[in-house]
């Protein structure tokens, strides 16, 4: 009987350990498809508020064209009914006169004369009604270009609107995601040997409430400038527009770049200066593009903790390689 209970007490740990170890799996999981989740939002964010921007900025260039046509057709309507009331009363004095006309016609000298008569008399009229065609024609347009320019503007704003909550929800995203990465940084510091330097570097909140071009032009320079004498010299528009359409602290490529390359002087591979696996790349925005992108997975979660930089250096222990980032990205 006591093996029987000591067999059944095995029996129920193994039961109780298997339960536990899959919750755990169920968890990261849950985790996993919910980093996964908001790494697809905010690419979809930045995609939707670059589509709303390209349309908005057509429409306002439609707004703007149809704004310049009824400035030319205003301009030219009145002359243009000046000739059209003048065609008019041209044409009222042929109606009363055709007797006339015909008799004129009687009188001509030969068939010459009397096909010259008849071209001319067929000019005349034939103006006359261009005129008042043309006229006509001209208030058809204009009315039809303010009804044009009343869609358009409504659909610029509507346009407008949708860039702007666009704009909206890719900002929150991004600063839950930096939110959410500067608490990880903190529980790391208080446990592992990152220097007190480090750690404040990476604090530095990105201010993810700028829109894109905003954003861009501010970080472009400070990038250029870490860059500045190196292969990569220039680079820093890449660098900044893709962090901000990938949700990824816009310091940490160009900080890897130093470590793995000395910013591109020494790559193993083409345009590859990040040590990005065997990856030749074709130029370096090329390979700016795909190595943010994958920062910006939940793999490494858009910043550089500890336990990204053990994923990305490799190191079972990447404190000095996490220093070293750190300090690099406190230098941008």
């Amino acid at each position: 009987m006591s093996r029987f209970k000591k067999i059944t007490s095995i029996f129920c740990a193994s039961i109780l350990v298997f339960a536990l170890m899959a919750s755990f799996s169920t968890a990261l999981a849950v985790e996993d498809d919910s980093l996964q989740n908001v790494e697809t939002d905010i690419e979809k964010s930045a995609k939707a508020y670059a589509d709303a921007l390209v349309k908005q900025a057509a429409l306002d260039d439609e707004v703007a064209n149809i704004k310049i046509r009824i400035l030319e057709l205003e301009d030219a309507l009145p002359q243009q009914q000046e000739r059209c009331n003048y065609s008019i009363k041209e044409l009222y004095k042929f109606t009363p006169n055709r007797i006339n006309m015909i008799m004129s016609l009687f009188s001509a000298n030969n068939i010459s004369d009397l096909i010259t008569m008849v071209d001319s008399y067929n000019y005349i009229i034939g103006q006359n009604y261009e005129a008042v065609y043309k006229t006509a024609t001209l208030k058809k347009e204009l009315e039809s270009s303010y009804s044009d320019l009343k869609i358009a503007k409504s659909d610029a704003d509507g346009a407008a609107s949708a860039a702007k909550a666009n704009l909206e929800e890719a900002i929150s995203l991004r600063q839950k995601n930096q939110e959410a990465a500067l608490v990880q940084q903190k529980e790391e510091a208080k446990t592992t040997g990152v220097s007190s330097s480090a750690a404040a570097a990476t604090k530095e909140n990105v201010d993810w409430s700028e829109n894109k071009k905003t954003f861009v032009n501010s970080w472009a320079s400070r990038i250029d400038a870490y860059l500045s004498g190196s292969p990569t010299a220039g680079c820093g528009e890449y660098y900044a527009a893709a962090a901000w359409d990938y949700g990824v602290d816009p310091r940490w490529a160009p900080a890897i770049s130093l470590s793995e390359s000395g910013k591109g002087v020494k790559c193993f591979h083409p345009y590859n200066a990040w040590g990005y696996g065997q990856k030749e790349f074709s130029s370096w925005k090329e390979g700016i593009y795909t190595v943010v992108k994958t920062l910006g997975t939940p793999l490494y979660g858009g910043t550089l903790t500890m336990k990204s930089a053990k994923i990305y250096s490799g190191h079972e222990d990447p404190t000095d390689w996490y220093n070293l980032i750190s300090g690099e990205m406190a230098k941008i």
